[in-house]
């Protein structure tokens, strides 16, 4: 969320439910891959 945040991706509460929920470690680890590209909140879970 930090990253994104520092990104200015905005952040739908749905999305941020779906992060903040999230217990798979190496999901979470894609996402965070993605976040540091990601332009809208939507290339983060490609």
């Amino acid at each position: 969320m930090r990253i994104l945040a520092f990104r200015k991706v905005a952040v739908d509460e749905l999305s941020r439910s779906r992060i903040e929920s999230c217990l798979d470690t190496e999901q979470l680890e894609r996402w965070l891959g993605n976040a540091m590209t990601a332009e809208h909140i939507e290339d983060l879970f490609k």
